[in-house]
């Protein structure tokens, strides 16, 4: 019956208080899902980055597929393939190599070992571009184009070996029922992908791959433009030469790396200034209104108590209805935050032609700050308030 009864208190003293516990979870909501959003915008650069290039410290240029042209916009002729790498290289003064990916997962296996891994089919300019090492073996190469033969990634590699004296090169493994030699091994590699991991796949030639795959279109190049060229010639030079390909420009992004870098992070800097001053501004307001929220819901809380179960007054009998209301305010604040945060780095994703994705660090660094801001400003101030209160 006392349950019952704590629970008609509640209930009859949130009519009291609803409009300042709506406030008090408005500005919640909005400041934790502009801490979302900066978290998220510091996470997007290397994102970024690493989609277009996948290779840290190198100068490089790429082209990549953004989505759908504008509908106006003349059609594109033909796909992306290639055959489109010779019109790269046909002017030496301009392109010293271009790289080509085209990635799915297939099942591989080797003796025993069988798992899924990404597949990325290649030309033979890619090791060279991306400038990566082996630990043994060579890299593919143009006599390679049509022969079932692959490369592995560090990390593949010591999950397939069972021995330290397995160097896998010279050995086969079986790519989709097919078998595949093995003719090399990556050096363990830190560039990552948002599409792939380097260390994590298993590269084989691009045609190879094509003829597993429906339809299969290049979505990302990667160039390595002669250096005495300014970024402004190479660029011309690359919408000239993909003009004459495809027709529509507007299906891809030519970008370089150094000027991509410089260009998000100013953008990043803007917003993620003026979003941290907006979500710490929400966030103090939010505190603000909680605390006096808390400290009025105390006083009238022992009004109704007392009114329904008599002068005498229960540590539990106090605690609990502010408990609950600290804990129901908390829930909806937290996940109405990273809800909001998501929506917001969705569109903001969609407007700066970004993949959106959620930030592991982003959701964890929310919910932390908001049970720190919550225990601070709500239980521990209510606790130690009910206490001294009820003696």
């Amino acid at each position: 019956m006392k349950i019952l009864s704590n629970i008609q208190i509640l209930f009859h003293y949130f009519n009291n208080v609803k409009y300042r516990f709506y406030i008090t979870l408005f500005f919640f909501v909005m400041g934790l899902s502009l801490l979302y959003t900066v978290l998220y915008l510091g996470a997007v650069v290397k994102r970024e980055t690493d989609r277009r290039f996948n290779s840290p410290g190198v100068d490089l240029f790429s082209i990549i597929h953004k989505g759908e042209s504008d509908f106006w916009a003349p059609q594109q002729t033909r796909a992306l393939d290639l055959d489109f790498i010779p019109a790269l290289k046909q002017n030496q003064d301009f392109v010293l190599g271009a790289a080509v990916e085209l990635k799915a997962n297939f099942l591989i296996r080797y003796n025993t070992v069988e798992m899924t891994v990404p597949v990325v089919g290649i030309n033979a300019d890619f090791f060279n571009v991306h400038n990566l090492s082996l630990l043994n073996g060579r890299f593919l190469s143009k006599i390679d184009d049509n022969q079932f033969r692959c490369v592995v990634g560090n990390g593949l590699y010591t999950k397939l070996v069972r021995t330290y004296n397995d160097t896998l090169t010279g050995n086969s493994l079986f790519f989709n029922d097919q078998k595949t030699e093995i003719v090399g091994v990556l050096d363990a590699n830190a560039g990552y992908s948002t599409e792939f991991s380097v260390d994590e796949s298993l590269f084989i030639p691009y045609h190879i791959l094509a003829q597993f795959l429906k339809n299969p279109q290049i979505t990302k190049i990667t160039i390595k433009a002669n250096s005495d060229k300014s970024v402004k010639q190479v660029k011309i030079f690359l919408e000239k030469v993909l003009k004459n390909y495809i027709g529509d420009v507007s299906h891809y992004e030519i970008s370089n790396q150094k000027v991509f870098l410089k260009t998000i992070s100013a953008r990043i800097r803007t917003i993620s200034f003026i979003t941290a001053l907006f979500g710490v501004i929400f966030l103090i307001v939010a505190c603000w209104i909680f605390l006096h929220l808390i400290g009025s819901s105390i006083i009238l809380l022992r009004k109704e108590i007392v009114f329904w179960h008599g002068p005498t007054l229960s540590f539990n009998d106090l605690f609990f209805p502010v408990f609950v209301q600290i804990l129901v305010l908390w829930i909806l604040s937290t996940i109405g935050g990273i809800s909001l945060g998501f929506v917001l780095t969705f569109f903001i994703a969609k407007m700066n032609i970004w993949i959106p994705f959620v930030p592991l660090i982003a959701l964890i660094a929310t919910f932390i700050t908001s049970l720190f801001l919550f225990f601070i400003t709500g239980f521990y101030p209510a606790f130690k308030t009910v206490k001294s209160s009820s003696n």
